[in-house]
């Protein structure tokens, strides 16, 4: 297990204190005391005792909204999507249990004012979507249409948040005492309160009773999912479902605020749209930077590949000529020193100081030589391919920050039509937060389920036809794209004849719909062909 730092620490501790004793009834040192850090560690990082208190609400909060909305986007169905909420909350607040504690503390105290934020910002969110999937179910047929899907959804919220709450009320009103109720007992109420939810939600078949749990489960799977029954007159496998579409979620790969958002829910749109335009303050600059080096880069470059301006050879070689006329005077001064020395004219310090003269100006007028060869052959070659390694880095670090320019614009991957809208002007989105939630329509298809018998006489590839309810006349054509290879929401041993009749396997069926008239979210009827090879699944 990775070790937190100093400002996880603190907010552990902080978050004990404040669902224990209250934000008033807390100090500083308290907080610091128990996170075994010196108190103005908590000043540098909060600023103050409020703003550790709302960082510890925005922790809590924002980690139970993170939970629920990844099981909600794994949820196939309405009624995973209620299993998903349900085990979410058990999960998160069986794992914090300080997190309802100081929850309630904030309502009762301060009227969920420090909470405000991150509800918006994040719960805010997540309850949209469950409102969004209940009345899904609604018009699907599968849950009451008569029922608020907002307070059906705080239904489903609530249930489980009270009895964490009151814990150890319920464990003395179900015998276990005031510690609470133990983690099985928690279990057993986390089934109870799917059950309890579904059988609220769920449209009830007139005239038939629901007699034993089995029944039940089966009944479940006719509302949500569609069973199919095995075995017209014709030969044909026939099952209901609703449609369903590809969905992708539209993100940036960097941290940005919203600028503008330009499609709504429900808008059709073509590859490559721009859905939504986002804006970070350093990202045009460093654009212009990045362009600036690279063209500092490749100047020096040209520069070098160019090699020596004519100039530059006239000069080198006028210092040639100057140098070698100079030692050649200094030569000739010292054969004449040299014989006055032998006549004894001068001494020998002035015959040694002549010749040093000689010798140096030799020296240079070699150097002058060896310069201007130099300026003749142009630079190394190892410096012009050093110069063209620094333009190809600079022209990447230019394309960086140009496709990190290119990630303020979010398009469209795909043709098709705006599912969510996730993000208004003005609020800040995370590195891969999705702003909008775009569903490929021209990916239809839809998940029914077949009875082994049904299964056995079925292949990948079979041809399907789709009829809506509404319109019973209207056929759209698909085909059997996969099939489970295990049965779902039965026990996995079947140990009677009654039993193995409720096993029941899924099948995804692809649909071709040129007109449009496929929704994601409809109730269709889909007929299979066994042994007649289908359209291509597209």
């Amino acid at each position: 297990m990775p070790r937190k730092d100093s400002k996880e620490i603190i907010l552990d501790a902080a978050e004990a204190l404040f669902a224990s004793r209250g934000f008033d009834a807390t100090t500083i040192k308290q907080i610091g005391t128990r996170a075994k850090v010196n108190p103005a560690l908590l000043y540098y990082y909060f600023g103050d005792k409020k703003a550790l208190y709302r960082a510890v609400l925005a922790r809590l909060i924002g980690g139970l909204a993170e939970t629920l909305g990844g099981r909600l986007r794994d949820a196939r169905t309405p009624g995973d999507a209620i299993h998903a909420v349900v085990e979410a909350q058990m999960e998160v607040l069986g794992a914090h249990p300080d997190l309802a504690r100081i929850f309630v503390r904030e309502m009762v105290e301060h009227r969920g004012e420090n909470a405000a934020d991150p509800i918006s910002d994040s719960m805010t969110r997540v309850f949209s979507r469950l409102c969004g999937i209940i009345e899904q179910g609604q018009r699907a047929g599968l849950f009451r249409k008569e029922l608020d899907a907002r307070f059906a959804a705080i239904s489903v919220v609530s249930q489980v948040v009270y009895v964490h709450v009151a814990r150890p009320a319920v464990g003395m009103l179900l015998g276990e005492g005031r510690k609470g109720v133990s983690e099985k007992t928690m279990k057993k109420f986390g089934a109870h309160a799917v059950e309890f939810a579904l059988a609220a939600l769920e449209e009830r078949p007139r005239g038939r009773a629901r007699v034993g749990r089995l029944k039940r489960a089966s009944a479940l799977l006719l509302l949500l999912a569609g069973v199919a029954c095995a075995g017209g007159d014709d030969g044909r496998i026939e099952g209901t479902g609703t449609i369903e579409v590809m969905e992708m979620d539209v993100a940036s790969l960097i941290p940005a605020r919203v600028a503008r958002v330009l499609v709504d829910e429900g808008q059709s749109v073509r590859a490559g749209d721009t859905l939504a335009l986002l804006s970070q303050a350093a990202t045009s600059s460093e654009v212009e930077v990045r362009r600036g080096a690279l063209q500092r880069a490749e100047a020096v470059l040209r520069d070098l590949e160019a090699g020596s301006r004519p100039a530059e050879v006239r000069q080198s070689s006028a210092e040639v000529t100057a140098a070698e006329a100079e030692a050649a005077r200094l030569a000739r001064d010292y054969s004449r020193a040299q014989a006055l020395y032998d006549g004894g004219a001068i001494s020998r310090q002035e015959l040694e100081a002549a010749r040093t003269q000689a010798t140096v100006a030799a020296q240079r007028a070699s150097a002058a030589r060896q310069g201007r060869q130099l300026v003749v052959e142009g630079m190394r070659p190892e410096r012009i391919r050093a110069a063209r390694a620094d333009v190809a880095t600079a022209r990447a670090a230019l394309d960086a920050a140009r496709g990190t320019a290119a990630e303020l614009a979010l398009t469209a991957p795909v043709s098709g039509t705006i599912i969510r809208r996730l993000a208004d002007p003005g609020e800040t989105v995370a590195a891969g937060e999705p702003v909008v939630t775009l569903g490929k329509t021209d990916s239809l298809w839809v998940r029914i389920y077949l009875s082994p018998t049904a299964v056995a006489r079925i292949r990948v590839g079979d041809e399907a036809r789709a009829t809506l309810d509404d319109f019973p006349s209207r056929r759209f054509t698909g085909s059997v794209a996969a099939i489970a290879s295990r049965a779902e929401f039965t026990p996995r041993v079947a140990l009677t004849e009654r039993e193995r009749a409720d096993l029941l396997f899924g099948v995804k069926v692809t649909l071709v719909d040129a007109t449009g008239a496929l929704k994601a979210g409809l109730p269709v009827t889909v007929r299979i062909e066994p042994g007649r090879s289908g359209a291509a699944a597209p």
